[in-house]
């Protein structure tokens, strides 16, 4: 299904493109923008069960396998898995760059292999940087450098797919010369010069120069992450499969109660009252707040919601900044989803049997506890910077108070469908490689196609009493939906994942 959905949207990204009819250079460019963007996502989402899997020293400690022939090994595993991501996805472009004008019969060729390095070079930067996180933190700050990383490196791949676009829209070309010197800092701009050289007939020095970094700098990548950072890996890996110690609490608190507070408090006193929801709120809590595989897939979602006010200030359209801020909050509205959808899984799944010995007539309740845990936990911020983005682009506050009131509708409905389409269990789920890079491209893609309509209405009808109306029949619609949703999911029954 992954490698599916991949070709469908290099189609899609290929075709208009294409229909620029512009030089090779710049048609390899914008597609290993893309590709960085889509493959660097994927492999980040599935980098800290392959690279760091804390159950791996328990089989590997007692075999005579060194650091480096073990880096080696999930080194080429996480560059395998990105090269099939990278040459689904190109695989329609390689063929339509040959609408270029300049582009030879052995374009083809030459946009597949810039594309597995591409690969490779988001592979190795991954590996690379989990090398130098164990080398530079300590055992107990490993797993907060390692998800803050994840999130500066989402940060990164997203910004270099959107940014690109919006520069040259703000300079008025669809042409991206090849002799500027910013270009050797863009890892995309080599791809293209070595695609240029083999299938556009380009030639220069500085075309020279990036072609050869396209293959020098993943080598030199893979190099360094394999041989000179792999040291003191399997005893990095063996005490990550540690418990570590927690420290004495000196006030008399006991660990958890700042949770178990947090449960009773006066908002959420009423919202958590049925002590299943709040048990199992308390447990995914503790959980994203402690859990490294966890925090490593949920915190990097958190990531993209940064890069819209950036996007929307680099627009060269007048109502850009407005189109970003709509797809900031639409990313908000979807974001408790994506973020349940993520707690099914766990690599410790099998933890999850105590829910089924639990005296309960179903999960129903354990879904919602832990599906008001992520609203808890991510929503008040991620929602704070939709809404000032919204403001300052809309430059009204009726018109950011008609959208905020759209999403707030909507997000009930959109929150419960992972508990009808998926599992109700938390962390009941293992971890299957693609799963998670499929929900990071399905439910941002039912939000945007959803919710455009959405606030497309909300914003025409923007100032009018038809647009209160118009919020009115949302209303009622979505609460309907979400009391459907609500039942089914309290009627689940107990099923085992196998």
């Amino acid at each position: 299904m992954l490698t599916l959905i991949n070709g469908l949207v290099g189609a899609v990204v290929a075709v208009p493109i294409a229909g620029l009819h512009a030089d090779t250079f710049t048609f390899a460019f914008l597609l290993q923008t893309a590709t960085m963007f889509s493959v660097g996502i994927s492999v980040l989402a599935e980098a800290g069960d392959m690279l760091f899997n804390r159950f791996e020293a328990e089989v590997l400690g007692p075999h005579p396998v060194g650091d480096r022939t073990l880096v080696a090994a999930k080194a080429i595993n996480c560059a395998c898995y990105a090269a099939w991501l990278a040459l689904a996805l190109n695989l329609v472009p390689a063929f339509a760059g040959l609408t270029c004008p300049d582009a030879t019969a052995l374009f083809p060729v030459a946009h597949l292999l810039a594309s597995v390095l591409t690969a490779m070079i988001c592979a190795s930067s991954t590996v690379l940087v989990y090398e130098v996180s164990t080398r530079l933190a300590s055992r107990e700050r490993f797993d907060d450098v390692v998800a803050w990383a994840q999130v500066a490196m989402g940060v990164a791949f997203t910004l270099g797919y959107f940014v690109m676009p919006s520069l040259l829209q703000r300079a008025g070309s669809v042409s991206v010369p090849a002799d500027r010197w910013w270009l050797a800092l863009l890892p995309p701009a080599w791809m293209a010069a070595l695609e240029g050289t083999l299938g556009g007939g380009m030639s220069g020095a500085m075309v020279a120069l990036l072609g050869s970094a396209a293959i020098v700098v993943p080598l030199a990548a893979g190099w360094l992450g394999i041989v000179r950072l792999s040291r003191g890996h399997l005893e990095a890996l063996s005490h990550l499969s540690e418990t570590p110690a927690r420290p004495a609490m000196t006030d008399g608190r006991r660990p958890g109660q700042r949770t178990a507070r947090l449960s009773r408090s006066w908002p959420l006193r009423g919202w958590l009252s049925d002590p299943a929801e709040r048990a199992a709120f308390r447990a995914v809590m503790a959980y994203l707040v402690r859990d490294r595989e966890l925090r490593t897939r949920v915190y990097p979602q958190l990531g993209v919601l940064v890069m819209f006010p950036l996007l929307g200030w680099l627009s060269a359209e007048q109502d850009g900044g407005i189109f970003f801020a709509m797809a900031c909050l639409a990313t908000t509205t979807m974001l408790p989803a994506a973020v349940v959808d993520l707690l099914s899984r766990s690599p410790n799944h099998a933890a999850a049997d105590v829910f089924f010995a639990a005296p309960l007539a179903g999960p129903g309740r354990l879904f919602l506890g832990s599906a008001k845990a992520a609203a808890v936990l991510f929503l008040p911020a991620s929602l704070a910077l939709a809404l000032a983005f919204l403001a300052i682009s809309s430059r009204s506050l009726l018109v950011t108070a008609q959208l905020c009131l759209a999403a707030l509708l909507a997000m009930p409905a959109f929150t419960l469908l992972p508990g009808v389409i998926g599992t109700c269990v938390p962390l009941a789920r293992p971890v299957v490689r693609g799963e998670q890079s499929l929900a990071r491209i399905v439910y941002p893609l039912i939000g945007m196609t959803s919710l455009g309509g959405i606030f497309w209405m909300a914003w025409s009808l923007r100032g009018s009493p038809a647009g209160w109306a118009f919020l009115a029949a949302e209303g009622l619609a979505t609460t309907l939906v979400a009391w459907m949703l609500h039942r089914r999911i309290l009627s689940a029954s107990w099923e085992r994942e196998d």
